[in-house]
């Protein structure tokens, strides 16, 4: 690998980030047995209430795992249960039975090396028995953080060649090229990665998991199906609208450059939606690249690890009687409304360039003017009302008075229009005009927004005829 120097406000941004906002565990760290040259990349692994035949799993398949250092993050929140306690030391003991050596790196931090099964050398955090569990409200949240915080320093240091950081979870199988794809996509400068994924009901083994007859195994498939479709349609909806956060936000298909990463103060501590609003950051000072290489494999199973996600949509869904007539999707119109009002936000800089003074709503009149919508319209009073409810025209006006060239007023917008906001104006319209509708109305509708996704549901309702 050649090593590119990165601009010196990286570097300060880095150092200033390890110094003021990365986790405790950082500042305990001893590193003289971590040896200078032998890691390209390391990979960050939550793990709570996980047993570790996943583990060896998630590297059945990829490549030159022996330039890579795992640093598994084995935790439990505060509130776990005896048995999710138990079984979470059980996995701590069982990767220190996995490998040969084993060096104290602080007090709750292992190096293991001379793996006796095919897994990469592995620092071990103990946030479940040395270590106190993690708050239940800052969950896998902070776990992450905590993993990451230490591969910022670990680089630092010089012992990690690459600012890439690979993330992902103990209920996937990655892809045989996953380190060769992800180094490839970065050297783009983005500042993260999304892998493509499938959520596949036989691909792993877990702690959770839903009884084994046929039936219910049907019944998983049908509604493993179901949910990966959603979050594909919603993300392709976002895209075909023209915004820039049209990607899919699942923690275990995610990589990020430690620099990016530093400068918008690492993951948020949060017991889930740390993927998503990562992402949302991310994309403020850099690209999200989603690459178009094999998929990973995420296991769909039932769980309750974190309070939202795929675990907890796929326990509701599977508990639905039809899934076919269930009104869970997006309609198509907000897609259609959300691209007009990114247009309308583009055309934003050529209005009111004579206004001298602030006049309540006449900017935001202006703008949907020059869209040729008229007051009256159904589009324009629909985007009238969201524009109100979140203060567009004094925020145009503030925005007019503070910047004075249209790149850094679009960035303004961009930035202010987020992947938060953007699912505010669709949960807003779907309070307001478009009722969620059932998937038989999308299929009908999809190949407008996102025609690559037709197949699949068709592959989908296949399973309800």
């Amino acid at each position: 690998m050649v090593f590119v120097p990165a601009p010196t406000s990286c570097q300060k941004a880095l150092v200033k980030y390890l110094a003021n906002y990365a986790e405790p565990e950082v500042g305990r760290l001893c590193t003289d047995s971590v040896k200078t040259g032998k890691y390209a990349h390391c990979i960050v692994i939550p793990c709570y209430n996980e047993q570790i035949s996943a583990i060896y799993r998630v590297f059945q398949q990829v490549l030159d795992i022996e330039s890579l250092l795992a640093i598994i993050v084995v935790n439990a929140p505060d509130n776990a249960s005896p048995s999710s306690l138990k079984s979470t030391a059980e996995l701590l003991n069982a990767l220190l039975d996995s490998f040969a050596n084993s060096s104290s790196i602080s007090t709750q931090i292992t190096l293991l090396e001379q793996p006796k099964t095919r897994i990469p050398d592995t620092l071990v955090v103990d946030r479940c028995v040395v270590g106190e569990p993690i708050p239940k409200k800052q969950g896998v949240g902070l776990a992450r953080k905590i993993g990451a915080d230490i591969a910022c320093y670990l680089y630092h240091q010089g012992l990690i060649e690459s600012s890439l950081v690979f993330n992902t979870d103990a209920d996937v199988v990655l892809p045989k090229h996953y380190i060769e794809d992800g180094v490839q996509a970065h050297r783009s400068g983005a500042a993260a990665l999304v892998y493509p994924f499938e959520h596949h009901v036989e691909s792993c083994a877990g702690p959770v998991q839903v009884n084994a007859d046929s039936a219910q195994s049907d019944a998983l498939i049908q509604v493993s199906l179901f949910y990966d479709l959603s979050i594909r349609y919603y993300a392709a909806g976002l895209r075909w609208a023209g915004s820039p956060y049209g990607f899919t936000a699942i923690g275990s298909t995610i990589a990020f450059d430690l620099y990016k990463y530093a400068m918008v103060r690492g993951l948020p501590k949060r017991a889930g939606g740390e993927d998503f609003y990562l992402l949302n950051k991310m994309a403020k000072v850099g690209t999200v690249h989603c690459l178009q290489t094999s998929r990973i494999r995420i296991e769909g199973r039932v769980s309750d690890r974190v309070p939202f996600g795929t675990g907890p949509a796929l326990a509701k869904l599977i508990e639905r009687p039809c899934l076919v007539d269930l009104n869970y999707w997006y309609h198509p119109s907000i897609f259609l409304r959300l691209r007009l009002w990114l247009k309308l936000l583009k055309s934003s800089w050529q209005a009111g360039d004579n206004a001298l003074c602030y006049q309540p709503g006449a900017l935001f009149e202006q703008v949907l003017s020059e869209l040729g919508l008229r007051e009256g319209e159904t589009e324009y009073d629909e985007l009238w009302q969201f524009g109100l409810s979140v203060n567009f025209d004094q925020l145009l006006w503030q925005a007019k008075q503070q910047f004075r060239t249209q790149e850094r007023f679009d960035k303004h917008l961009n930035d202010w229009f987020d992947a938060f906001k953007t699912l505010k104006f669709v949960h807003f319209f779907r309070a307001n005009y478009y009722p969620s509708v059932s998937v038989l109305f999308v299929r009908e509708h999809v190949a407008e927004i996102a025609p690559g996704l037709l197949p699949k549901f068709e592959q989908l309702l296949s399973h309800y005829e």
